[in-house]
């Protein structure tokens, strides 16, 4: 009976706004007032498995600073002269991958970079309209993508005929193979990383602009269940982030 009576009286005060020091006494000795301190998550973590605490209000926020985003500005592109030797012909599938390159050689890298870099701050994330703008600049990034994958499996291909045609050395099948298998794996975590960055966006658009405010360094949602939903999107996002940053051209991305 004193749990619930302490219940009730931190929900009301709670509602009407009345904080008095003999009010706060009464709110933060009851129970439920702080199991919902408790529950108001304060990293990605926290917010996924936080439990929901029954009449208290949902409205909740965790840090969400937006970072500085890189400048890529538009260049003029420039194809590179053909390699002297087989070497340099394997060496080049992870030109833009794993080594970086100048912008006007690096075609595919580059522009998508370039779509990527502005698509989570607070003027986007708080705009259905710029939400919208910025997943059409994601699904531009993994069209280029596809193109570069595509073109990486047939330079790829040439290569391999090439080494069994003139019977290359173990050295040369062994960089060959090292530098094919770096340029897959990096395929597979650019896509998951464009892919999550849509979801995110593409939740965000779902519920509406309405449903929460992006406030740096603050992300405010009205609906617990959409705060922890949008958690489980943004932690997917910064794990995919933070592998693609692990190639060095890519290493600047915030997003």
């Amino acid at each position: 009976m004193k749990r619930l009576l302490y219940a009730y009286i931190a929900a009301g005060l709670l509602i009407l706004g009345v904080i008095t020091p003999l009010s706060q006494g009464f709110a933060q000795n009851a129970p439920a007032y702080r199991s919902f301190q408790k529950a108001t998550p304060q990293t990605l973590e926290e917010a996924m498995r936080a439990p929901r605490v029954p009449g208290m209000p949902q409205q909740l926020k965790f840090p969400y600073k937006q970072p500085l985003e890189p400048v890529f500005d538009k260049v003029r592109f420039i194809k590179q002269e053909p390699p002297s030797t087989l070497r340099e012909r394997i060496e080049r599938l992870i030109h833009g991958i794993y080594v970086d390159i100048p912008p006007e050689y690096d075609l595919y890298g580059y522009e998508i970079r370039r779509y990527m870099a502005h698509i989570g701050g607070q003027a986007v994330l708080n705009s259905s309209q710029n939400i919208q703008g910025q997943l059409k600049n994601i699904k531009t990034a993994e069209i280029i993508l596809r193109y570069w994958h595509k073109e990486i499996d047939k330079e790829a291909s040439v290569i391999e005929t090439e080494i069994e045609k003139t019977n290359a050395s173990p050295s040369v099948r062994s960089s060959f193979k090292y530098h094919r298998g770096v340029a897959q794996a990096f395929f597979v975590e650019a896509n998951s990383w464009l892919g999550n960055n849509r979801k995110l966006l593409e939740y965000l658009d779902d519920i509406g602009v309405d449903s929460y405010e992006f406030k740096d360094p603050d992300m405010t949602f009205k609906n617990f269940m959409q705060l922890q939903q949008y958690a489980i999107h943004l932690k997917a996002r910064n794990d995919a982030l933070e592998q693609i940053q692990g190639y060095t051209p890519f290493l600047r991305m915030v997003y």
